[in-house]
């Protein structure tokens, strides 16, 4: 059955081909209707194999605080109506691997009450998670955060308890400037009945962004106003105001991590992101083909059970580091032409032509380098272009044949004109 499902899914065949190929190799005679019940009942058990490879990649031997990584990705089914789904992720970047999964509809959100973390855990999560009951759930659990924010997504204090005023906290910051203050995350609901019962400390840094990426903000601000066709006419000023900054907060003391630190962290954000590229356009899990909910859950399931595994080949793979011995004390060259010595220390590129050629004269044809080289003792540096050596075309042409050719006393001529 998981042969089945691996080759329905991440296979990339039909029902009918997956049917005809296990009947062809003497796995399973069933038809295509039969395959698709057993595919749609077989849910529940490929999420727990796929669980079961999570567990598995669990290793020993952690650090006090592991990077824990937060993000959510949509894959739309096939066809006009086409259902989404969520893939509700946490990514371990030291392991390289996903360390939780889940698999929601549209009706599940992003949040980070879906994830379970441990003691001593950091969390990396972008500004679509900054809500205060996640932030509360991250806390509970005694792991600590770094979260990027907008003005207005979390209610904060100053340390006495009044608003924050944010046109006085961006006033006077230059490009790359980094300003940290202590702030209040206020919890105490949209009615706010009791104020203060339930707000915590944090960091909030601040940090000016260069022109180019302000102006990048700034339009995003305006198209997205524009898009939704909100009713005032211009975005609040507060926030063209913020498109100039970015802003996180975090729970970790400033004991320890400076906030160069905490932005440079931050920045690791990034690897999740890649991850999922690997799983949509490397492995293909974006191309549902499936309408009905319980197939595309097998399918999906199916992908991510491909997913893990390839993951844990490539870190078992990464896990031993390069060896140095063979190369050491040999300094990398650029193969160059045999004919002109000077270029192989100087590491010029020799398929660059000299800026003084006579072009009057005719181009000699180039040898391939790769060949013409003696390799012996030498640690070769790919150029910047790979050279592929030119292979002429071969053209087939219909030879016309006369009336006398046809006969077998006249071979001769058709072979004088075939050059024999």
């Amino acid at each position: 059955m998981l042969r089945l499902a691996l080759a329905y899914g991440p296979g990339g065949m039909s029902l009918r081909s997956a049917a005809a190929w296990a009947a062809g190799c003497d796995i399973a005679h069933l038809s295509d209707v039969g395959l698709l019940k057993r595919l749609k009942g077989a849910n529940d058990w490929l999420s727990y194999i796929a669980a079961s490879l999570l567990n598995d990649n669990i290793r020993e031997g952690r650090a006090e605080r592991r990077l824990r990584i937060v993000d959510g990705s949509v894959i739309r089914s096939s066809g006009k109506p086409g259902t989404n789904w969520r893939l509700h992720a946490t990514y371990d970047p030291a392991e390289g691997r996903f360390s939780q999964l889940e698999i929601s509809d549209t009706h599940g959100g992003e949040n980070l009450s879906r994830h379970t973390f441990e003691k001593g855990d950091l969390v990396l999560a972008d500004r679509g998670y900054a809500r205060t009951p996640g932030l509360m759930h991250v806390r509970e659990m005694g792991a600590d955060f770094i979260m990027r924010i907008g003005w207005s997504a979390i209610r904060l204090l100053t340390p006495t308890g009044a608003r924050l005023d944010w046109n006085a906290l961006y006033a006077g910051m230059q490009p790359g400037e980094i300003a940290e203050h202590e702030v209040l995350v206020d919890h105490s609901g949209r009615k706010r009945g009791v104020p203060g019962a339930s707000t915590f400390r944090c960091r909030l840094i601040i940090r000016r962004k260069d022109e180019a990426s302000s102006e990048r903000t700034r339009k995003a601000i305006w198209f997205d106003h524009r898009r939704k066709q909100r009713v005032a006419a211009n975005p609040n000023p507060l926030t063209v105001a913020s498109a100039d900054f970015l802003l996180l907060l975090t729970s970790v003391p400033a004991r320890e991590m400076s906030p160069d630190n905490a932005i440079a962290t931050y920045r690791l954000r990034w690897q999740i992101e890649l991850a999922f590229k690997r799983l949509k356009s490397g492995l293909g899990i974006d191309a549902l083909p499936a309408r009905d909910s319980q197939l595309a859950r097998s399918w999906l399931a199916a992908y991510l059970i491909a997913g893990l595994l390839i993951d844990e080949a490539v870190a078992d793979s990464l896990a031993f580091p390069p060896c140095v011995g063979a190369t050491a004390g040999r300094a990398p060259v650029a193969v160059a032409n045999p004919k002109n010595p000077e270029e192989r220390t100087s590491g010029r590129d020799p398929r660059r032509s000299s800026p003084h050629r006579d072009r009057t004269k005719p181009r000699r044809r180039r040898q391939n380098p790769m060949r013409a080289t003696p390799t012996k003792d030498i640690a070769v540096q790919p150029a910047t272009r790979t050279m592929t050596p030119h292979v002429p075309a071969l053209h087939l042409h219909r030879i016309p044949c006369r009336s006398g050719d046809q006969s077998g006393n006249d071979q001769s001529g058709l072979n004088k004109r075939l050059g024999r």
